[in-house]
């Protein structure tokens, strides 16, 4: 059983990373609305199936209500994580945050300015630094997410990595996934041993106090439990991603029923933590 769930919550995004798997350009129906959203994680914590909710997207702190949210599910008894870009994360948005979060994982790709810009991405540098000082001052478990492709499968970010000291750096090779990201997937992709290269060249400096997570995109297909934004389970073990039935309309268990994700590779790729 895979005990962490991903919660897409939107598809929009203020960034337009070539590689994303999300963009969920699949999807025309509603997105759901804020009550719809806490009915939907009561009904995963009346389940007893799952004991964290990753909240992503899209970006989600595009969400207004996130907040309310994030609170709602820490008082359900989650361990309650996040995924974001950081283009909002403001030190103030995390004093709001910070009594109900666990654990805050920023993307970061690039430590260059022109890469960074490649990349489809906007960061300031010394906003992120304040917001990474305030999460650590309150104590909030830090993690990096960096997705390897052709355009920065040859830099060194280990430097930078060590500057924000994350107790987890998740390292992703680049999959295609059908009608999210294979427009772009021949220009962006990057073989096994590039990606190994990339892991092996930035892990010679890494600080031992983080746990770099190395993720080939054969280990990450099938692996991740993930709920749309209009409400239903979705897999991705076949390249596209599989929907289930809306989980409003047929509960948690038959939804679930309707995916094939893969516990093994879930442990393998270091899920439980």
């Amino acid at each position: 059983m895979i005990p962490t769930v991903n919660l897409h919550l939107t598809r929009q995004c203020n960034f337009k990373c070539p590689y994303c798997f999300a963009r969920f350009n699949d999807i025309h129906e509603k997105e759901l609305n804020k009550d719809e959203t806490m009915k939907l994680i009561k009904m995963l914590s009346d389940s007893q199936r799952f004991k964290k909710i990753n909240f992503a997207g899209g970006e989600p702190t595009l969400i207004p209500y996130l907040p309310e949210l994030i609170k709602y599910t820490k008082q359900l008894g989650f361990v309650t994580s996040l995924v974001t870009n950081g283009s909002k994360l403001t030190p103030e948005y995390i004093e709001i945050i910070a009594p109900y979060i666990d654990i805050i994982g920023i993307s970061i790709d690039s430590c260059t300015h022109d890469m960074v810009k490649k990349l489809g991405q906007r960061i300031f540098w010394k906003d992120l630094v304040q917001s990474i000082e305030t999460i650590h001052m309150h104590g909030i478990k830090l993690k990096i997410n960096t997705v390897v492709s052709s355009l920065n499968k040859d830099e060194n970010i280990s430097d930078m990595i060590n500057l924000f000291q994350p107790f987890r750096w998740k390292v992703l090779q680049a999959i295609k996934i059908d009608e999210q990201n294979d427009e772009f997937f021949d220009k962006i992709k990057v073989t096994d041993d590039e990606f190994l290269y990339f892991c092996k060249t930035n892990k010679q400096h890494l600080n031992s106090k983080t746990d770099m997570i190395e993720e080939k995109a054969d280990l990450i297909k099938g692996s991740y439990c993930m709920i749309d934004c209009v409400g239903r389970f979705f897999d991705n073990n076949n390249g596209y991603h599989n929907y289930s039935e809306p989980i409003l309309e047929v509960g948690v268990e038959k939804a679930y029923s309707q995916m094939q994700y893969l516990d093994e590779k879930f442990r393998d790729r270091g899920g439980l933590y």
